[in-house]
């Protein structure tokens, strides 16, 4: 067959917070785009007459059967199992639209990266320079990440991120194959780190994240 080859797709359900604080859930092979589409009136009649949204929740998946299944089981979740999968607190919306979704967020770092930069009182790793951004996870991929880069060692810090607290626009882009990772592009500002741990792992290697920022189980 000619022409251009077709992108590999990333497929992710999503939960969205309207201007009036209600929530919208949906599927997705685009998730940048579709949060565009909702917010310029294109992505869907409910959604049209409550913009802005503003974006708390993805969760990568691997076909878009699945995707259809598991969107149609979230929308039978009430209102405070969504906000808790999201970890998202029942606030009112924001009047202006953030470019962040309003998800905390995630940046593991080594100690060290940390002393340095509380002592300038900003931090910007030389990643930021490389790539254009600092790598970041939502709750639900903090453990695969810690446990992938920064196995056995004791030196690293777990950020916790406010995206509304942020001046750099975060960005939820793929990563990996059917994973979509927020990358923030520009220095964090301290003021936006709502709290900071050592990353600890138990016997068997896995990631010991506190009881109040664990993911919550899929229902």
């Amino acid at each position: 067959m000619s022409g251009e080859p077709k992108l590999p797709e990333t497929i992710c359900c999503y939960i969205v917070q309207c201007a009036d604080g209600t929530l919208y859930t949906g599927w997705t092979a685009d998730i940048e785009r579709r949060v565009r589409d909702h917010n310029a009136g294109r992505g869907g009649r409910y959604t049209r007459a409550r913009r802005p949204v503003n974006l708390i929740y993805t969760e990568p998946q691997p076909d878009s059967r699945t995707a259809r299944q598991r969107e149609a089981a979230l929308k039978r979740l009430r209102r405070e199992a969504k906000l808790a999968l999201a970890d998202v607190s029942d606030e009112p919306p924001p009047i202006e639209p953030h470019a962040a979704p309003r998800q905390f967020i995630y940046h593991l770092l080594p100690q060290a990266d940390w002393d340095r930069a509380r002592a300038t009182g900003i931090y910007a790793p030389a990643a930021l320079a490389g790539d254009g951004f600092i790598h970041c996870s939502t709750i639900a991929q903090l453990a695969g990440v810690a446990e992938r880069y920064f196995a056995g060692r004791a030196d690293v810090v777990i950020l916790r991120i406010d995206p509304a607290r942020l001046t750099a626009p975060v960005r939820y882009e793929p990563s990996e194959p059917g994973q979509v990772f927020p990358h923030l592009y520009g220095a964090l500002e301290l003021e936006a780190v709502t709290e900071s741990r050592r990353l600890d792992f138990d016997s068997d290697g896995r990631t010991l994240l506190p009881a109040q920022w664990r993911p919550r189980e899929k229902g």
